[in-house]
């Protein structure tokens, strides 16, 4: 039995394709959070922060992982909110190492909007075998992943795609229910 999982949302920080999905963001982090999940961010600004807002906003958990060193170089350095999270740890692995970690420590990622950070946590879940939600329709790289993962002809893994938020949490948590054993 999975308790609280922890569904790390990766998506664009900036740009126009963060725009595009803050709205959805926040509506998978509510989701997440009613579906009794913690957000797990890279405690940036954009997607992952509007997700954040989601989940505190029907009192979910959220933890955020810096890529700095600490608060005043998260604040001054990479010009980073520390707002949203309940739990903010300051890795000092710079934006790559802290994909890494916040992959890791996921039990599934949801993938809205996003860029090339986004693709390399991306590819970091799907090569770790964690099951991946993809919100299509949300802009950015979200859009391309189902061609990516059929050019890539590595298969599916456990990727699951949906363009409503409220389905794609229900999908993600049912693939991590049937991946622990519960119904």
């Amino acid at each position: 039995m999975l308790l609280d999982p922890k569904i790390t949302i990766s998506g664009a920080a900036a740009g126009q394709a963060a725009k595009e999905g803050e709205r959805l963001a926040f509506e998978v982090g509510r989701q997440v959070a009613i579906h009794g999940g913690i957000i797990v961010t890279g405690a940036t600004t954009g997607v992952p922060l509007w997700a954040a807002r989601g989940a505190k906003s029907v009192q979910g958990q959220t933890i955020g992982f810096s890529p700095a060193h600490s608060q005043v170089e998260h604040v001054k350095k990479y010009r980073l909110p520390i707002e949203a999270h309940d739990i903010l740890f300051f890795t000092g692995y710079d934006y790559a190492g802290r994909d890494t970690l916040l992959i890791d420590l996921a039990d599934a990622v949801i993938e809205v909007s996003g860029r090339i950070g986004s693709l390399h946590e991306f590819t970091s879940a799907f090569e770790r075998h964690k099951v991946i939600g993809v919100l299509l329709h949300s802009g950015g790289l979200s859009d391309e992943i189902p061609l990516l993962l059929e050019e890539a002809h590595r298969g599916y893994g456990r990727v699951v795609m949906h363009a409503d938020p409220k389905e794609l949490v229900k999908l993600v948590f049912a693939s991590l229910a049937e991946h622990h054993g519960r119904a």
